[in-house]
């Protein structure tokens, strides 16, 4: 196999620790520093710590299906307090087809206009 074969079958860099701060401020200041499912008040000293739910889920179906900027989009995003917030926070193509075309055409176009 060819040094280019390989380089193309490489996983994406992880998110740089910096780039993963900013990226929870950003939703910390979106969501008041709340839960965006239970609505609790966020801790960044609690534990465990606050984290960061994908509502279309980061799986490589939805990446082929609807592209890995809309996946990555903040939009697609939301600070949860528990493991059960992340569970009720994610939401299935094949079970809420109308509220996930909403949902990714809302992300689109903010892609569109360069917003986060």
């Amino acid at each position: 196999m060819k040094r280019s074969e390989l380089k193309r079958r490489r996983k994406p860099k992880p998110m740089l620790a910096s780039e993963y701060e900013a990226q929870l401020v950003r939703l910390w200041r979106k969501q008041d520093g709340l839960c965006g499912v239970c609505g609790r008040r966020l801790s960044r000293q609690s534990f465990p710590p606050p984290q960061v739910a994908h509502i279309l889920p980061n799986t490589l179906a939805n990446i082929a299906a609807y592209g890995k900027a809309v996946i990555d989009h903040d939009d697609n995003k939301v600070l949860v307090d528990s493991l059960e917030c992340n569970n009720k926070a994610q939401r299935q193509p094949g079970s809420q087809p109308v509220f996930v075309a909403e949902h990714v055409a809302r992300i689109r176009a903010a892609i569109e206009e360069g917003t986060l």
